[in-house]
């Protein structure tokens, strides 16, 4: 990890390093003494910024919902003016390491407050497909979340599949894509046939946010 070669080790660094060792060795990976030796640093250096283990699987919770959520949604939001949310959001989501999100799973399949965090990112990415499902094909909230929910078990269930595999999972997601965008196709064609008003409204990442 090129934070270890940093002269100061911050609290960024020991959480980023948390996720590397939670993605590479699941959750007996994140003992305090497995992740001081990785940091190069003594415990100390890690009570300095977590009151004990417990305290860094929080924070660790905090910083993955922040950077593989939240900002993801921030990001594909920024995209509001050209109209490209959602190839936006595919971009984004294609960027990060599914292996991170495989740990997670484990962890919360051990750990509570893992389980609370994880089921509150699940409901925060499907309400934001849904809302992108019925924004852009003008659909009802019904449809609209039937698609997100289709979407996003298909993405859970792929990453266990494929993603330890970069190149299938890469193959595999492109493949998703594809048929995610046939069906958005089709009930944008069936829209079509029945026109009428389309609300536009955008939600932020807030409930997300502590």
């Amino acid at each position: 990890m090129t934070a270890v070669a940093r002269a100061r080790f911050c609290r960024s660094d020991w959480l980023a390093l948390g996720l590397e060792h939670l993605a590479a060795g699941g959750p007996e990976a994140l003992t305090i003494d497995r992740l001081a030796a990785a940091a190069g640093r003594s415990k100390g250096s890690f009570y300095h910024h977590f009151a004990d283990q417990p305290g860094f699987i929080a924070a660790l919770l905090d910083y993955w919902t922040e950077t593989h959520t939240a900002r993801v949604i921030d990001g594909a939001n920024a995209g509001l003016g050209d109209g490209s949310r959602r190839s936006a959001l595919d971009d984004l989501v294609g960027r990060l390491d599914p292996r991170v999100e495989i740990g997670i799973r484990r962890l919360a399949a051990v750990d509570t407050q893992a389980r609370t965090a994880a089921k509150a990112v699940d409901q925060a990415r499907m309400a934001y497909l849904a809302q992108l499902n019925a924004e852009d094909l003008c659909i009802d909230a019904g449809r609209a979340q039937q698609i997100a929910e289709f979407d996003y078990a298909a993405y859970v269930g792929a990453q266990f599949l494929f993603g330890d595999d970069p190149i299938s999972w890469q193959q595999k997601g492109a493949a998703m894509l594809a048929q995610s965008e046939a069906v958005r196709a089709a009930y944008a064609t069936a829209r079509e046939k029945e026109p009428g008003p389309c609300i536009k409204s955008i939600s932020g990442t807030g409930s997300l946010r502590r």
